[in-house]
């Protein structure tokens, strides 16, 4: 009836068995055993979990600065992977979602090293660069725990710091935000330590720092702002807000904070400026 045809369903086992070689192709034998004789095929193994995204809140960094990352754990069908897209609970139950993060060095030394478990596909968290440091581009790097053989990396610079010739300073409007307020204003100023004003351009975003002190942005109030003769202002609207909290009385007694790089017209230099605590 089923023209001597059957179907099954085998579970490749974790373990030893395999490599950390992401370079080397590694392969199972599958084997089928009638009473006359023994069937073999040999399938090439795929360590493709799914996907991990990294972001670092900057792409340069100073010595004994602090790297803020992000880490987005994607099943292969770009959904956030949590153990309940599993459809097989048991499999799902004992499957391994952590993700083990390492921050290397140019020489390709790694000096730190976690395992996290991302809520809901999305984990936050932080590595303080020593005072002495190899200047040059960093990397970090990714795996699923469960598949070490693939890596996933993000690369950003270390560099000497060099006085600028210009500063930033934030002013808001108010110093609190009420949840029934429309907006908030802040004042930016840019001027050359020598005293004449800055021309140029201001790329603003605002965000919260929550209770954890993890910083959550508002993507929505991403703005472009123009500096003229030293001035410019940022505008943080409450749809701004509420386009990443739906419920804005959850930010009772959380800080909002702005960040701000400003960029010199002939784009020469750029200077950041951050302000907590509003």
């Amino acid at each position: 009836a089923n023209n001597f045809q059957a179907m099954t369903q085998l579970v490749i086992p974790e373990g030893d068995h395999f490599v950390d070689d992401p370079k080397q192709k590694q392969y199972v034998v599958l084997q089928a055993q009638f009473p006359d004789r023994l069937l073999e095929k040999v399938v090439l193994v795929s360590f493709q979990s799914g996907y991990i995204f990294i972001q670092t809140d900057k792409t340069i960094y100073t010595p004994a600065s602090t790297v803020y990352y992000r880490v987005f754990s994607m099943s292969p069908g770009l959904e956030p992977l949590t153990r309940e897209i599993f459809e097989d609970k048991e499999v799902a139950k004992n499957k391994e979602i952590a993700v083990s993060v390492e921050i290397m060095t140019p020489e390709n030394i790694t000096i730190f090293r976690e395992i996290v478990n991302p809520d809901k596909g999305v984990k936050s968290g932080q590595f303080s660069l020593p005072e002495i440091v190899s200047f040059g581009t960093w990397h970090v790097v990714t795996r699923f725990q469960s598949t070490p053989q693939k890596t996933f990396s993000s690369d950003f610079e270390v560099k000497e710091y060099v006085l600028p010739s210009f500063e930033v300073s934030l002013t808001p409007a108010k110093a609190f935000f009420y949840v029934d307020d429309k907006d908030l204003t802040v004042d930016i100023t840019a001027r050359y330590l020598y005293g004449k004003e800055v021309t140029g351009t201001g790329y603003v975003v605002f965000g919260v720092i929550t209770t954890e002190n993890e910083k959550k942005s508002f993507p929505a109030s991403l703005q472009r702002v123009e500096i003229k003769e030293g001035k410019g202002v940022a505008c943080l609207k409450k749809e701004h807000i509420t386009q990443t909290f739906n419920n804005i009385n959850d930010l009772v007694k959380q800080s909002i904070f702005i960040s701000v790089s400003v960029l010199t017209e002939g784009g020469g230099e750029m200077v950041e400026a951050e302000k907590r605590g509003i």
